[in-house]
C-alpha cells in the first residue's frame, strides 16, 4: 500500500496502523507524510518519510518495533532520553508509554506482534528458559546489527513479495527466523535468574555515547554517566556489546562521518577535514586509514563519488 498525505488526522490514523496503537502527534497544521506499507498477519513493514520533525506520544502496545534509518531518533521513556546514532537501529520499549522525536527524512519501521515474539522465544529457548528483557533498545553488537539489517533486507526483497509470501510454509519459517534474529540481536533473551542491572548500566553507557558523539568525552565521562567505575564499565560494556566503550565510540563516530560524507556536496564547500573534525577525528591520516579499513574507499572518494 502506498499512501501520501498532508492531513494531520490522516497521518495519525496511518501511524496508528503502523504502531498498532493510537499515537498523538504534537503540533498543529498540515504535515508531509509518505509511506509504503507491506502488512501481513505477522508483520507490518513500512518505508516512511516525514517532511517536518514529528514528535509522537505513544501508548503501551503489545508489539516489538524497530526503527532503522540514517537519521537520529530521540526516545523519551519516563523522562530518560535514549538516542540512536546515524545509520543504526533502535527499538522503543513499547510495553510502556514513550515519546519519540523523528527528524525530517526517510526511515523504515518494522512491527511484530508481541505474542509472536514470545512464542518464538519460548520455542527457541526450550532448553534454557528465559524471560524477555522488554527494555532492551539497542543491538548488542555491531556484528549482530549488521546481521539483522541484512536479514531484514532479504526478507523485504523476497519473503514479503506476494508470489513468495503466499507459500505459507516459506513465509512462516522465514518470519520466525527473522524474529529469532531480532530477539538475539537486541538481547531480549535473559536467563530467568540473571538480574537486569548490568545490562541497564551498559545501556546507560551506550546512550551517553550516542548522545555525545560530537563532544570530547572520556572513558571517565562514560563511566560517570553509567554509574560505574571505569573498570566496572569496561567489564559490563564488553560483556553486553562485545567491545570496549572506546571502540564503540570510535566506530559510531566513523559511521556518523561516513553518513555525512555520503550526503554532503563538495561544491558547497564541504570537506573531508571539516567532517572528520566534526566527529572528533583530529588526525586526518589516522581517520583516512580507519575509514578505508571499514568502507574500502578513502573519505575523499566517498565525498566526490
Amino acid at each position: 500500500m502506498r499512501f501520501e498525505t498532508t492531513n494531520r488526522d490522516e497521518a495519525v490514523a496511518a501511524a496508528a496502523r503502523l504502531a498498532r496503537s493510537r499515537p498523538r502527534l504534537e503540533g498543529r497544521g498540515d504535515l508531509d507524510m509518505r509511506l509504503v506499507v507491506t502488512e501481513t498477519d505477522s508483520v507490518v513493514d513500512a518505508a516512511v518519510y516525514f517532511g517536518v520533525e514529528v514528535r509522537s506520544h505513544n501508548e503501551p502496545a503489545d508489539t516489538f518495533r524497530v526503527f532503522s534509518g540514517g537519521a537520529r531518533y530521540v526516545i523519551d521513556v519516563d523522562g530518560a532520553e535514549y538516542t540512536s546514532s546515524h545509520g543504526h537501529t533502535v527499538r522503543p520499549p513499547s510495553h510502556r508509554p514513550y515519546r519519540v522525536t523523528v527528524p525530517p527524512g526517510a526511515f523504515t519501521t518494522t512491527v511484530f506482534p508481541g505474542v509472536l515474539v514470545r512464542d518464538v522465544a519460548r520455542r527457541a529457548f526450550v532448553d534454557e528458559p528465559v524471560r524477555l528483557d522488554l527494555d532492551a533498545m539497542y543491538p548488542v553488537s555491531p556484528e549482530l546489527e549488521r546481521l539483522w539489517l541484512e536479514q531484514m533486507g532479504n526478507y523485504r526483497r523476497h519473503v514479503l513479495q506476494p508470489e513468495v509470501h503466499d507459500h505459507r510454509l516459506i513465509s512462516e519459517t522465514a518470519t520466525r527466523a527473522l524474529v529469532t534474529t531480532a530477539i538475539v540481536t537486541f538481547g531480549l533473551h535473559r536467563p530467568v535468574d540473571v538480574r537486569a542491572q548490568p545490562s541497564l548500566a551498559a545501556r546507560r553507557a551506550r546512550t551517553f555515547i550516542d548522545a555525545n558523539l560530537q563532544r570530547a568525552i572520556t572513558i571517565h565521562d562514560i563511566a560517570t554517566a553509567s554509574r560505574l567505575s571505569v573498570r566496572g564499565l569496561q567489564y559490563t560494556f564488553g560483556h553486553a556489546y562485545g567491545q570496549s566503550p572506546t571502540t564503540y565510540l570510535r566506530t559510531a563516530r566513523l559511521s556518523a562521518a561516513h553518513d555525512d560524507l555520503v550526503v554532503s556536496d563538495p561544491s558547497t564547500g564541504a570537506s573531508v577535514a571539516d567532517i572528520a573534525r566534526r566527529w572528533g577525528f583530529m588526525h586526518l591520516g589516522r581517520f583516512a586509514s580507519a575509514y578505508r579499513s571499514v568502507y574500502g574507499v578513502t573519505p575523499r572518494e566517498t565525498l566526490f563519488r
